[in-house]
């Protein structure tokens, strides 16, 4: 499903984290490398399936930012593998009252994503830079 947000666009709708049915989120899970999704370049350890959250009603969506380009992101709330580049932006948010900044690999430097702040915060990391 293709959403388009930006200015004006759905209202927001609050986080929520998704849980795997019969599987509780322990600490012992942490430790876990199946658990674990790494930059697909770098294998570089980004953020935990644990991490997963929903935000405005799914865990992946699907944008088109201003110049066409098609994005497919999975939402977190942390991704420790990951450092911000940028001010914080309004311009053209996917998420209506947040700022955005990009979010790169803490070791190679590709662009795995957006950093999106506001009331909350959690991570958009784009699906085909992000492997298990």
């Amino acid at each position: 499903m293709r959403k388009r947000f930006g200015r004006g666009g759905e209202k927001w709708r609050g986080l929520s984290a998704i849980k795997t049915p019969g599987k509780e989120n322990r600490a012992e899970d942490t430790d876990n490398q199946d658990d674990v999704l790494r930059c697909a370049h770098c294998r570089h350890i980004i953020t935990r399936r644990n991490q997963a959250i929903t935000v405005a009603g799914g865990h992946e969506h699907t944008f088109v930012n201003p110049a066409g380009l098609v994005f497919t992101v999975r939402l977190f709330r942390h991704a420790p593998g990951c450092h911000w580049q940028g001010k914080p932006s309004r311009e053209f948010s996917w998420f209506p009252s947040y700022v955005w900044r990009l979010a790169l690999c803490g070791n190679c430097g590709n662009h795995l994503g957006w950093l999106f702040q506001g009331e909350d915060e959690f991570i958009a990391l784009i699906a085909v830079a992000i492997k298990e």
